[in-house]
C-alpha cells in the first residue's frame, strides 16, 4: 500500500489567511496590513477552514457525502465518514475518511473517485426487503463448476459491491457448503464475508439489529434448500 503523506499546512495555511482577509477587507472597503495577519490569526485560520471552497476561487466542488454519513464500501460494507482529508499526491487532493463499521480499519477514498470505486449509499427498506425475496428462490447451482472460474466470479461481484450480487455469491456459496465436500477455504472465507456485509447493510436499512437479521437470513436459506 502507498504511504501517503500528509500536507504541510503552515506555509499554504498563511497564504490563504493572507488572502482570506484581503478579501474580506475588499468587501468592507477596508485597507489590509499583514501585520494584522498574526493577531487575527485564529479567526482567519477557522475562516479558512470554513470557506475553502470560496478562498481557492470555486475550484473543489462539493463532496457528493457529508461528514457522519453511512455509506457502503465494496468487500468491506458499512463505514461511517469521519472526515475529510487533503494530500498532496501529485496535485491537492481531497480524500473522504471511512472508518468500517465492526473492525478497526480506516479507507482513505478520493473524493473525485467514489464512483470508480464503488462507494455509495446505505440501500432503502423497499430494496433491503426485495433482497430477502431474492434469498427466498430455490436454490440450485448456478454458478461455475470450475473452481478458480467460480472463485473469480465471486471476487469480482464483491469488488463491485451490488446488494442483488452479493445475494447470488451468498446463495451460491451456502449451496456449496451444505452440498459439496469440495468448497475451497477461500469460497468459505468469500461466504462469511458477504453474509457479514449484507446483514449489516439490511440491518441498517430496515431499522432492526444484526442478530435479527441474521437469523431471518439463515431461516430463509434453510428453507430454500
Amino acid at each position: 500500500m502507498t504511504s501517503l503523506e500528509k500536507i504541510d499546512y503552515e506555509e499554504q495555511l498563511e497564504e490563504l489567511s493572507v488572502r482570506a482577509m484581503e478579501k474580506k477587507n475588499l468587501m468592507e472597503g477596508q485597507s489590509f496590513d499583514t501585520d494584522d495577519f498574526e493577531e487575527n490569526s485564529g479567526i482567519v485560520t477557522m475562516v479558512v477552514r470554513d470557506n475553502m471552497r470560496s478562498v481557492l476561487g470555486e475550484k473543489i466542488e462539493n463532496g457528493k457525502y457529508q461528514i457522519g454519513q453511512k455509506v457502503f464500501y465494496p468487500s468491506q460494507g458499512v463505514c461511517e465518514i469521519i472526515g475529510i482529508e487533503y494530500k498532496q499526491i501529485g496535485k491537492l487532493t481531497r480524500f473522504y475518511i471511512l472508518s468500517v463499521k465492526g473492525a478497526d480499519c480506516k479507507i482513505m477514498v478520493p473524493v473525485e473517485g467514489v464512483d470508480k470505486v464503488g462507494l455509495r449509499l446505505i440501500i432503502d427498506a423497499d430494496r433491503a426487503l426485495n433482497l430477502f425475496n431474492l434469498m427466498a428462490k430455490k436454490l440450485e447451482q448456478t454458478c461455475s463448476k470450475v473452481r478458480l472460474i467460480r472463485y473469480n466470479t465471486f471476487l469480482q461481484k464483491l469488488k463491485r459491491g451490488v446488494p442483488e450480487e452479493m445475494v447470488e455469491i451468498y446463495r451460491e456459496s451456502y449451496w456449496l457448503i451444505k452440498t459439496s465436500r469440495k468448497t475451497s477455504f477461500a469460497e468459505i472465507q468469500i461466504y462469511g464475508t458477504v453474509k457479514r456485509i449484507i446483514c449489516m447493510e439490511i440491518a441498517l436499512a430496515l431499522n432492526l439489529s444484526e442478530v435479527e437479521v441474521l437469523k431471518k437470513m439463515e431461516e430463509i436459506m434453510h428453507q430454500s434448500l
